[in-house]
């Protein structure tokens, strides 16, 4: 089986800003990634790349809950490398290294929000991952939450968010505070595990991305060890609209400072002048 070489895993809490750093990183020459093709058909990717190929499935990159939940067996996303026995290790490893051949691509790049509560399982499928965290302003998190939950919950009546331990309690709270809650426990399980190995992780503030994508992406590229083609650098936009402060408008100062008060201090490190060391 051919050696998979340093894929990359984007963490965050949802509404982070994870899915716009995935769709651009996704952009490069270089990054392979789970699209509806392989999604669909993870056992046969030369099958899976044709149908994109033919325009007969989407091409672009997909989270893809159900192939990262395979070896899920618990109620909550919290995954360690006792989920990861030795047939899990193999069937990721061939899978991706299948998604990489069809494509002829040299390095993978995955994202989906339960994997911000599972850097141990994944580290040990893929020994040298390397990790983008996506880091926003909690409040900005919080306000598109309750938003994004709304709207789920119109047409499907089951839990929305990264499943941390406890997350059923949390359903008697008021969704702000739910979504808080849930954004300060993956954001202490990243800082933890980044303390034990910092030179595999790299943070990306959501509203320096929007601000200067090429300038964010550059360095992605620098800390995955990516070639930066021209070519490439000409496609990325050189700003993107950014939905950072609309919190403003939705949150009540009075509940904001109640949520900061109840959950403590981890809060005021993901503010925006925090984030940018102002």
């Amino acid at each position: 089986m051919p050696a998979i070489d340093r894929p990359i895993f984007i963490l965050g809490p949802p509404r982070s800003g994870t899915s716009v750093l995935y769709k651009t990183f996704c952009t490069h020459p270089d990054v392979g990634f789970m699209h509806h093709g392989f999604k669909r058909l993870p056992e046969w990717p030369r099958t899976a790349h044709l149908l994109q190929k033919l325009g007969l499935v989407t091409g672009t990159p997909k989270e893809a809950n159900q192939f990262w939940n395979r070896y899920k067996t618990r109620r909550v996303d919290v995954m360690t490398e006792d989920d990861a026995p030795p047939e899990c290790r193999e069937w990721y490893q061939r899978i991706i290294a299948g998604v990489l051949n069809a494509t002829g691509k040299p390095r993978f790049a995955a994202k989906c929000p339960p994997q911000s509560v599972r850097v141990p399982w994944i580290d040990a499928v893929f020994p040298d991952a390397l990790f983008l965290v996506a880091v926003r302003d909690w409040r900005g998190v919080v306000a598109s939450t309750v938003k994004k939950r709304i709207r789920h919950e119109t047409h499907h009546k089951d839990f929305w968010g990264v499943r941390v331990p406890g997350h059923q309690e949390m359903r008697d709270l008021p969704s702000e505070h739910s979504a808080a809650r849930i954004f300060r426990i993956v954001h202490e399980m990243i800082e933890g595990w980044e303390s034990e190995r910092p030179e595999r992780f790299h943070r990306v503030v959501y509203s320096e991305l929007c601000e200067d994508p090429r300038g964010v992406l550059r360095g992605v590229a620098d800390f995955c060890d990516l070639a930066w083609p021209a070519e490439f650098e000409a496609t990325l936009p050189t700003s993107q609209p950014c939905s950072n402060f609309k919190w403003k408008e939705n949150l009540d100062p009075e509940l904001i400072a109640h949520i900061r008060d109840v959950e403590g201090p981890t809060l005021d490190r993901y503010t925006e002048d925090a984030l940018r060391g102002r």
